[in-house]
């Protein structure tokens, strides 16, 4: 009785496991089939003629911790702006067209990932326009600036780095308080307390990656902070948006386990196909395609072709050899070798020179012989 009981508990053990490792398989598989479709996407997208808008979306998880620095930028500017226009009850006439497109130039300007900057009015918030978004963004080793608002409706709701933060609640927005003695002539006027609406990186918002058509003509993410106004009551409202871009092409991606620094579009990791008998390692300077990724030997492996400059399979090569096979994980023609028995490294499949272990054990065993005799002498 006693013998079935943990038999059955065996069974129920193993079945257990079995599930997880279908499951996991499963996972696995899932997630590479997504990783190849959103690659199919992307270079349909970009081969294809571009009529306007951001409907082309890749709706994917990634990590934004390595852009917070550039999200910071929109920030930044949509703070000024908010304290321009709420110490002006809600009035824009402080500012001119020169000035904001000053603002988006600049926001782009040097070598950091930031591709394009826009700042986007609520209807007929500024000035006069019914709809107006200064946007900057780099071409060809220089800025270029224009209204965007001429040949895009951002106020649709598809647009998801606009519509977003309008439709959001701001009921409970933040405020600050600064305590500003402006001069007065040759001294300090009395110290005043000027309260205003603030955000934060968390009232911004991240868009999916998506295709910017009739803006930067790319793929790109964007992130967008509010600009707010101060209504009668006192309460934040929205008026708009200041945006950056950064551009995916240029953005390294990775299918390894570990995907090092840096690399933020998380949907991809995991998804590399290197053998068991090796390593995913990463390459940098890659940009946004698929085998951006090398498969190198394992400890106790060697690379077969031992006359090769570069001992390591290509993840692109890997990557074509799969897609045309129309195939799982069939990864014999990528497989390293394993090193003679009691090898821990190695470059070919000879017997390897004996271990310092192996050399050095004998010499120790006749030292310690030699000082029990000399003992035993004296």
């Amino acid at each position: 009785m006693r013998m079935t009981t943990v038999f059955l508990a065996l069974v129920a053990a193993m079945t257990v496991l079995l599930r997880a490792t279908f499951a996991e398989n499963a996972t696995v598989t899932m997630q590479r089939d997504n990783a190849k479709r959103a690659f199919q996407k992307v270079e349909r997208v970009q081969n294809s003629n571009c009529t306007g808008g951001t409907e082309e979306t890749l709706f994917v998880s990634y990590d934004t911790s390595p852009w917070t620095a550039y999200a910071n930028v929109a920030i930044k500017t949509a703070n000024l702006l908010t304290r321009m226009i709420s110490s002006r009850n809600v009035s824009t006439d402080i500012l001119t067209d020169d000035f904001l497109f000053t603002l988006v130039r600049n926001n782009i300007e040097g070598n950091s990932v930031i591709f394009g900057s826009a700042i986007a009015w609520e209807e007929y918030a500024y000035n006069g326009y019914r709809t107006f978004c200064p946007y900057a963004f780099k071409k060809n080793d220089s800025i270029t600036a224009y209204d965007l608002s001429l040949n895009y409706n951002y106020l649709d709701p598809v647009t998801e780095w606009y519509h977003t933060l309008k439709i959001r609640n701001w009921k409970n927005a933040s405020f600050t308080t600064h305590n500003v003695a402006y001069r007065l002539n040759m001294s300090h006027g009395d110290e005043q307390a000027i309260t205003q609406p603030v955000a934060s990186l968390d009232d911004g918002h991240w868009t999916y990656p998506y295709y910017d058509c009739g803006g930067g003509n790319i793929w790109m993410v964007t992130y967008s902070a509010p600009i707010f106004g101060v209504n009668g009551s006192g309460k934040a409202i929205f008026r708009g948006v200041a945006t950056i871009d950064i551009e995916l092409t240029n953005v390294d991606i990775s299918q390894c386990d570990d995907g090092g620094e840096n690399h933020a579009v998380d949907i991809f990791r995991g998804t590399h196909k290197c053998p068991s008998s090796t390593k995913c390692v990463p390459l940098k300077n890659q940009g946004f395609q698929l085998g951006a990724y090398e498969c190198s030997c394992r400890q106790g492996y060697y690379f077969p072709n031992i006359s090769a400059t570069r001992k390591a399979f290509s993840g692109k090569d890997i990557e074509a050899h799969f897609s045309s096979l129309d195939v799982t994980m069939d990864s014999s023609t990528f497989e390293c070798l394993k090193c003679a028995d009691g090898c821990n490294m190695c470059t070919d499949g000879k017997a390897c020179v004996k271990s310092n272990s192996m050399i050095t054990r004998p010499i120790v065993y006749l030292m310690v012989v030699a000082m029990a005799t000399l003992s035993i002498n004296v």
